[in-house]
């Protein structure tokens, strides 16, 4: 008596994410910067409304300031800085070092909306940390 195999052996190969993209291999962070300009045109309560809105905070001002760092992030990428240099130079810029609990917790924040929405990978803690 024969068994039969039910499963298929040439059942598709469905991926479920892409792994070069995944470890942000041959990103465009440029372009990336160039479309996050456009959408937001640069208007912190556009970006402080759409990235870091939550129940807590009714009003985005909020969390202008982070929207600062995540608007400088993009323009110091724009100029050709590294990921992690653009994001270490708009915390400085935007008084956003040290590690005080509150600005860590900020920096947290702003390297998880990063990672979140445009798959980038940033250490908010290196250069303070």
């Amino acid at each position: 008596m024969k068994k039969v195999v039910k499963e298929s052996l040439y059942e598709k190969f469905k991926e479920e994410s892409d792994p070069i993209k995944d470890m942000g291999i041959g990103m465009d962070y440029k372009a990336i910067a160039k479309r996050f300009m456009r959408k937001t045109g640069g208007n912190l309560r556009i970006i402080a409304k759409q990235y870091f809105s939550d129940s807590r905070h009714t009003h985005s001002i909020y969390k202008e300031g982070n929207a600062m760092v995540l608007y400088q992030f993009f323009r110091n990428i724009q100029f050709g800085a590294t990921p992690q240099e653009a994001f270490e130079n708009a915390c400085e810029d935007e008084n956003y070092y040290g590690m005080r609990e509150d600005i860590a917790e900020d920096r947290e924040e702003i390297a998880d909306v990063i990672k979140k929405e445009f798959n980038i990978e940033i250490d908010p803690h290196r250069a303070w940390g």
